[in-house]
């Protein structure tokens, strides 16, 4: 069965709902909701502030267990961009950009196929073979015997996966970076679970792709240090 990613247990999810969701998805938080690391293999550590806004302009923050205490109230009470980083002072961006769900439902293309044999990679994409390893949910697309462009749970949350691709410098402007994002996103909805897409503003080909696949914008996240 497949799931709309706005409908989650039966019950349409709002922007904000969904930020909700997407911080959670993105970071292991302690039972305050602070952040702790981020949520994936590794576990690096979390930005100081997270910040999501959805596109009805409601605010979800959150702050590294490090962080001022009262950071949140004030960082709330922000009338606008300029107040943000007046309270945050000299922070530095480590991620900014529009994030999206896939809404509508998705059959997996039949060239997608899951990824669980690392000598199967591309040599451009041997970085992710510790991924398959780790039983990642990791879809691609071969060529030439060899996997060329994938999609990956780059962060796999309670009720939720986060996605990641790359594609092969020479296969790059063919499609197979969409069909891997496509078969992946399947096999996220399948799990019941949400599939979400979240890419930076300077990242033109990533927003492309974002936009080929009609997915829906719900919010601008936002982590700085």
């Amino acid at each position: 069965m497949f799931f709309s990613a706005f409908v989650f247990n039966r019950t349409v999810l709002s922007p904000r709902e969904l930020l909700e969701i997407q911080a959670t998805t993105l970071f292991r938080c302690d039972a305050e909701g602070r952040l702790l690391s981020t949520n994936e293999p590794g576990e690096r550590a979390a930005p100081r502030v997270f910040i999501g806004t959805s596109v009805h302009g409601e605010r979800v923050i959150r702050i590294r267990g490090d962080a001022d205490g009262d950071l949140i109230d004030r960082l709330a009470s922000c009338a606008d961009e300029a107040a943000l980083l007046a309270h945050l002072g000299a922070a530095a961006t480590t991620h900014r950009g529009p994030a999206f769900v896939f809404e509508d439902a998705f059959e997996p293309p039949p060239e997608v196929v899951p990824v669980t044999d690392p000598p199967r990679l591309h040599p451009a994409l041997a970085s992710w073979t510790v991924d398959v390893r780790q039983r990642v949910p990791l879809f691609g697309v071969e060529r030439g015997g060899q996997v060329v462009a994938i999609c990956y749970s780059s962060r796999v949350g309670e009720h939720a996966h986060e996605a990641g691709v790359e594609t092969a410098p020479e296969w790059r402007g063919k499609g197979l970076g969409r069909l891997a994002v496509l078969g992946w996103a399947a096999s996220v909805q399948r799990s019941g679970r949400i599939a979400f897409y979240s890419t930076t503003h300077e990242n033109l080909a990533s927003r492309r792709l974002a936009a080929s696949l009609r997915l829906r914008y719900f919010a601008e996240d936002w982590s700085l240090d």
